[in-house]
């Protein structure tokens, strides 16, 4: 079972983000992270995937019914719906996952609403919390979470004014996209289509590289 305190944390993290108090989840993921490091022990990186089982974080993913902001035409699409730790939860490295990603993305959305310098900071801590939960994450396995990962990278890597590796991000995920098409996967296509906005913007990064 997930120790209590880490649910308590992970949930006032997911309503601090669903009610934009940047601050509050930054504070309350690192909260669950030192919980975390507490209740199961070192906390230096992510099992391999074949540790995690099946599509459990996925189906974690879809536990969170708060939809994804809605970006408009002048704003890239961010993934900022946290991801849900169920109390019935007995996989630490689903847990450990879990929580890496949801401090990552509480960094990116203090970052995105910041107007100031500590706005690097945090996007850089963002960067790195977002590499450690992506590590030996299989994409077969875990469809949504992959591409959710892969693409805030991309935004970061844009807003620090790496324009070649976010260009390569983004034409990464729409390769992997018009692959799914063409199989007519259609199931894992329609949660995919926040992502089919950011393809105006990776031609712009192109250009912008040029």
């Amino acid at each position: 079972m997930c120790p209590l305190s880490l649910c308590n944390q992970n949930q006032k993290t997911l309503s601090s983000l669903q009610a934009k108090d940047f601050n509050g989840a930054v504070q309350s993921a690192s909260c669950a992270l030192r919980d975390l490091k507490r209740d199961i022990g070192s906390f230096d990186g992510i099992p391999p995937a074949d540790e995690i089982a099946g599509e459990a974080l996925d189906q974690c993913m879809h536990l969170n019914k708060v939809g994804c902001s809605i970006s408009d035409a002048t704003s890239p699409f961010i993934y900022d719906r946290g991801i849900v730790l169920p109390s019935t939860m007995e996989d630490g490295a689903i847990m450990t996952t879990v929580l890496v990603f949801n401090a990552a993305l509480a960094n990116h959305m203090l970052a995105t609403s910041e107007n100031s310098d500590r706005s690097l900071k945090y996007l850089h801590r963002a960067r790195q919390l977002y590499q450690l939960a992506h590590e030996g994450q299989d994409i077969d396995q875990n469809f949504l979470f992959h591409f959710a990962v892969i693409n805030n990278l991309a935004q970061i890597d844009q807003s620090l004014g790496d324009a070649e590796s976010s260009q390569k991000s983004f034409e990464y995920l729409i390769s992997v996209i018009m692959i799914l098409i063409t199989q007519e996967q259609s199931t894992i296509v329609s949660q995919l289509g926040g992502f089919l906005v950011n393809m105006p913007f990776s031609t712009k990064a192109t250009a912008a590289a040029a």
